[in-house]
């Protein structure tokens, strides 16, 4: 049993590391909105803009699509997988009530 909390431990860990790594990537997604906005603006009210302007402007928007896109479904997939976590730790905690480990009075929390 210490070896399966051992690893339910380390799971714990490295999903909260994950976690931290989507809300940075939620962040960049946006940040990117934010600038296509903008110089989607600037476009509009500027008809004199270079053209080169409209082609990072495209560029832009597709990265931000893509950005959109992969941040949502990463964000869902965790969600998942986050509840498939609580799910195992509340079986590992049953299972430790029924069988106490004598000598050891470590929980999973």
């Amino acid at each position: 049993m210490t070896e399966l909390k051992r690893l339910a431990r380390e799971l714990d860990h490295e999903l909260g590391a994950i976690c931290l790594e989507v809300s940075t990537l939620e962040d960049i997604k946006m940040l990117l909105g934010k600038l296509v906005e903008e110089m989607e603006t600037m476009v509009h009210q500027n008809d004199k803009c270079p053209i080169y302007y409209h082609e990072h402007l495209r560029m832009f928007r597709v990265l931000w699509s893509l950005t959109r896109h992969t941040v949502d479904n990463l964000s869902e997939e965790y969600t998942k997988v986050d509840k498939i976590k609580e799910e195992m730790f509340k079986v590992i905690r049953g299972r430790q009530e029924e069988s106490p480990i004598t000598g050891n009075d470590e929980t999973l929390a």
